[in-house]
């Protein structure tokens, strides 16, 4: 989760957003990357393409909501579920994308390569603080069974609205948490394809809701939650993560905000992501990392001095 909080005086950014994310095109297709290994300064990681010709800037005002920018904070062991059921009450949800997240269209097909079977062979894959993100009808459209976790459920509704589905979804009760299957139609004529979500705390989420995993989407959870929390975030990840299983991270890199704010988003260091993964099992490699400065003017009006965006994959190796 992301977070939202806008500066004063931009009083049109709701609206703003919605026109930026009205012009954003659909990416469609996973895209093939290359590049030579190059070690990552200050950590023993693989970079796949450590320096990519970055994308056009994203259309919409200068002072667009960037795609981490999201106001959920898992503080102290307790998330504001007050705080973000107002907020999706209200619809100030400018963190939400309108498309699937770049980062999924471009190494997706990392995430779902796992040695054994071929890239798109269909995979049981978790969206963490998931909101109503179309990253989840997209994976199911390539014939995946996706569980998203997410803390509101009128981010379910929401989606269930959105997304066309007519009959009301089936709930139960598992480990402690409401789970609702989403009879999609991106998942018709798709043997094993499929969405649920599960309603409630994430560190209570365990493989006893539905199973384990064989990939993960990570594009806005750990940088949301806070820092002194992040080792039980990779505790849940590791436990629901299967032997040869592959976790596509996307996480944030600054100095902090204005007012000596850190975040969120909060920045985590290439040597925090080895620590709290590489101990737990996994393989972890660099694939990008790429200045948003000048394709997101509002970390500079809030007081950034950098923000660089990297993009992680990690390979449980036991």
């Amino acid at each position: 989760m992301r977070h939202m909080s806008l500066l004063k005086g931009v009083a049109s950014a709701a609206s703003a957003r919605a026109s930026w994310c009205k012009g954003r095109t659909l990416l469609a297709a996973f895209l093939l990357t290359g590049g030579a290994a190059v070690q990552a300064q200050g950590v023993h990681t693989t970079a796949r393409c450590e320096a990519p010709n970055p994308p056009p800037p994203r259309e919409g005002p200068e002072l667009a909501l960037p795609r981490h920018e999201r106001a959920v904070w898992l503080g102290g062991g307790d998330i504001k579920t007050e705080f973000w059921a107002e907020k999706w009450q209200k619809n100030e949800i400018g963190f939400h994308l309108s498309d699937v997240h770049p980062q999924l269209v471009k190494y997706g097909n990392l995430m779902l390569e796992d040695g054994v079977s071929a890239p798109y062979f269909p995979k049981r894959i978790l969206i963490p603080l998931c909101g109503k993100t179309l990253d989840m009808p997209f994976l199911v459209s390539q014939g995946h069974d996706v569980t998203g976790v997410e803390l509101i459920r009128d981010a379910m509704d929401d989606f269930v609205k959105e997304n066309g589905v007519t009959n009301a979804p089936p709930e139960t009760t598992k480990g402690g948490m409401l789970v609702a299957e989403i009879p999609l139609k991106q998942a018709k004529g798709k043997e094993g394809a499929g969405l649920r979500f599960v309603i409630g705390d994430f560190f209570k989420f365990s493989n006893e809701v539905h199973g384990t995993y064989q990939a993960c989407f990570d594009r806005g959870s750990l940088v949301a939650i806070d820092p002194s929390l992040r080792g039980k975030y990779a505790d849940v990840l590791s436990k629901v993560m299967v032997k040869g299983s592959r976790v596509l991270l996307v996480t944030v890199e600054h100095g902090g905000f204005r007012g000596g704010k850190l975040g969120p988003p909060f920045s985590v260091p290439p040597e925090e992501v080895e620590r709290l993964f590489a101990t737990r099992g996994f393989k972890v490699e660099s694939l990008m990392r790429e200045d948003r400065m000048p394709l997101e003017p509002s970390w500079a009006a809030r007081g950034a001095t950098e923000f660089h965006e990297r993009t992680w994959l990690l390979t449980k190796l036991k």
